[in-house]
Parts: C-alpha cells; sequence; structure tokens
C-alpha cells in the first residue's frame, strides 16, 4: 500500500513538472528592423516591440517598450508565418539572401527593396532592408540580393520606357503600353522625373497604375483595415488629387 501511494505522489509530481515545463515561455530569437523588435518565443508566440518615449525636458530617453503586436507564429522552410492576435492578417516573412547577409522581409518590403534598386534610389548598402538577428553580425551589401519565389523576376536589370496611352477622366489610375512581357510586375514603379507610380493591375503588353503614395495606403488599408486608415480617407485623396495626374511617358532606369 505505502508502494503504491509513493508512485501516485511521484506521478502527480512528474505531471506537473512536465505541465509547468509546457507552459514556460523563453525567448527563442529576436530580430530588429527600423527601431521595432521581433522577439520569437518557445511556445510559438510573438510580439513586435517598439522603444517609445522620452522627456520634453532633459531629453533623456525611457526606454519605455511598447507592444504594438502580438500572436502565433509558425515556420516553414526559410519562411516565418506570422498570425496576428488583434488583426484578421496572416503575414509571412521571406528569407532574402544579400551578399553574406540573410534578412527576412515580407512582401511590401521585397516590393520596397526591389523598387528603390530598380530605380537606383538605395544609396546606404548597410541599411536596415529587413528583419536582421541580432545575434548575427552583419556586413555591407553589394551586388543584388536573391529573392525568393515568387519575387524572384522583381529584379529589373535593363532600363524600361514606357508611353501613356490612356488616363480616364475623373480617374487616379491610368494604363501604359508596357506589362509583363516587358518585366513589369505588380506593385512595379515607374516614374515620370518628378512622381512615382505603381502598378495595381499587370497584363502581358499593358499595365495600370496609380500614384505610389496611394497605392501604399492602400495596401495599408487591405493588410491591417480602418485602424490604420479608413477607406473614406483614401477616396477623399484619390478626390483631392486626380485632376494632378497627367504624365505623357514612365521609365526605369534599371538596376544595373
Amino acid at each position: 500500500m505505502l508502494m503504491r501511494n509513493k508512485i501516485f505522489f511521484f506521478t502527480i509530481i512528474f505531471s506537473i513538472i512536465t505541465t509547468s515545463c509546457s507552459l514556460l515561455k523563453y525567448e527563442v530569437i529576436t530580430y530588429s528592423y527600423d527601431g521595432m523588435y521581433l522577439k520569437l518565443y518557445s511556445n510559438n508566440s510573438f510580439k513586435i516591440l517598439k522603444y517609445i518615449g522620452s522627456d520634453i525636458v532633459t531629453y533623456e530617453h525611457k526606454h519605455k517598450i511598447s507592444t504594438i503586436f502580438k500572436g502565433e507564429y509558425q515556420k516553414a522552410d526559410d519562411k516565418l508565418i506570422l498570425n496576428y492576435e488583434k488583426y484578421n492578417l496572416t503575414d509571412t516573412l521571406y528569407q532574402v539572401i544579400w551578399s553574406e547577409n540573410v534578412f527576412m522581409m515580407d512582401k511590401s518590403n521585397i516590393l520596397s527593396l526591389a523598387n528603390s534598386l530598380n530605380n537606383k534610389r538605395v544609396e546606404n548598402y548597410f541599411g536596415d532592408f529587413g528583419w536582421k538577428d541580432d545575434t548575427t553580425k552583419y556586413i555591407p551589401v553589394n551586388g543584388l540580393p536573391i529573392f525568393p519565389i515568387p519575387f524572384n523576376k522583381c529584379i529589373i536589370k535593363d532600363s524600361i520606357f514606357a508611353i501613356v496611352t490612356n488616363i480616364e477622366n475623373d480617374s487616379i489610375s491610368f494604363t501604359i503600353n508596357k506589362g509583363l512581357e516587358a518585366g513589369i510586375f505588380w506593385g512595379c514603379e515607374l516614374t515620370d522625373g518628378k512622381v512615382y507610380y505603381s502598378t495595381n493591375e499587370v497584363f502581358a503588353d499593358s499595365s495600370v497604375l496609380m500614384p505610389s503614395y496611394l497605392f501604399d495606403l492602400i495596401e495599408l488599408n487591405r493588410k491591417y483595415g480602418e485602424d490604420f486608415i479608413s477607406k473614406s480617407e483614401i477616396n477623399q485623396i484619390k478626390i483631392t488629387k486626380r485632376k494632378e495626374i497627367k504624365p505623357k511617358y514612365l521609365y526605369i532606369k534599371g538596376s544595373i
């Protein structure tokens, strides 16, 4: 009887210890990007943190930490899938290799970098191009990054010149005579030398574009909802800006 009670006792203790260990949460890895920190934990949860606040009188940084996003994550091959708690949103971070560096980038990061390279806007080759592992030393990059599928065709090496074929009245969109066959992709930026425009529809031999700042706002609304910017605000911008859109031609300089 005594032996049976001892076995029962140790079984209970083992069960408690096992349950407690499974509930323990410790940090697995930290990435940093643009003043933010992505922390992955052992229980497959994540937090995106940002240091905020400073004393206006003494100018001393208070180093307050604000959790701006949290949720659960999954790892799949060379991707990191983030399921946000507050938003009905699943975001994918892709592994991008550049020189000896490995960055984790979402779709908007990759498109932004591709467009900057295609239009020769990258000046600092030791910058925050995406999430960086805080335990790894990063070196200045050179050459071109290696984007994963389906972004591997977003680097345009040669210049492209396009003619505006149609601008609809009372619209913020217009059509050019270049499309997929010329190397244009969805989200591709072209310029008239003053303003940048992004493709929101791409066909074999034509594309439909709108101002890049408006394209970005629409994507923010689509991704995060009305909390970031409302559709009514976007529509108001469309109304006030539509008469300013009168480009005759656009071009991409090319990354080489």
